[in-house]
């Protein structure tokens, strides 16, 4: 059973790197999520968070991404 948590939807990077330092080690990424739930359903990370950040909503310019 996944313990009660916050889920909020991020709009842009800028909101999302707010929510991480607002709390640090208590918060997460999900961009997806079927692994990071299961995780949480299991108790698989030593690490519980209070609240998941959805950056899946951001949009990113291809720009933004650098490919090796």
């Amino acid at each position: 059973m996944i313990k009660a948590l916050q889920h909020t939807v991020s709009a842009t990077v800028a909101d999302a790197v707010k929510i991480l330092s607002d709390y640090r080690d208590k918060a997460m990424l999900m961009a997806g999520g079927t692994d990071l739930l299961g995780m949480l359903k299991t108790r698989a990370s030593a690490v519980y968070p209070q609240i998941l950040i959805n950056i899946k909503t951001i949009p990113l310019s291809r720009s933004a991404i650098k490919l090796k």
